[in-house]
């Protein structure tokens, strides 16, 4: 049954330690990713991972900006969602995940953008599809630079 099996390697892989799974990860890894990048991704890939080669799918966003085209985004409002996005995170002066949250939060809140549009927006603007590791902790991994540099490439491919 090969449900249960995936269930089993799933659960074997979040047993592990993060060291171990890092260990046995790298054979697996077809994309360059520094050990500093790599320790602090493994928590979150822990949980979604089943087999070992899907890690390169899901961090390959780390390494190169993500390719989609304008079709991706969902919704009416999405260049104003980014924008706004974009406004509120350059302010920021502490670049964590549990900053980032509240501040995302607020901006969605404040202009009354649709939650499910919005956030498919910004994981397709910062990882290049519509879900993916935890958004926040992604965008402190990438650093402010690079998801500032992410949200102005989306509104760039959305006005052409």
């Amino acid at each position: 049954d090969i449900n249960k099996l995936n269930w089993f390697n799933a659960a074997w892989i979040r047993k592990l330690s993060d060291k171990e799974l890092i260990l046995r990860l790298k054979p697996y890894l077809k994309i360059k990713i520094s050990d500093k990048q790599l320790i602090k991704i493994i928590p979150l890939l822990k949980e979604r991972i089943i087999k070992l080669t899907e890690a390169n799918e899901l961090i390959k966003f780390l390494v190169k900006m993500p390719e989609y085209d304008k079709s991706s985004f969902r919704g009416n409002n999405i260049k104003d969602e980014l924008t706004v996005v974009m406004h509120y995170l350059e302010k920021l002066s502490k670049w964590q995940a549990k900053e980032i949250y509240p501040i995302i939060k607020k901006s969605f809140e404040v202009d009354k953008f649709n939650k499910k549009d919005f956030y498919t927006n910004l994981y397709i603007a910062i990882e290049g599809r519509p879900a993916g590791l935890p958004l926040f902790e992604s965008m402190e991994i990438l650093g402010k630079d690079e998801v500032l540099l992410r949200l102005n490439t989306a509104l760039n491919k959305l006005k052409s």
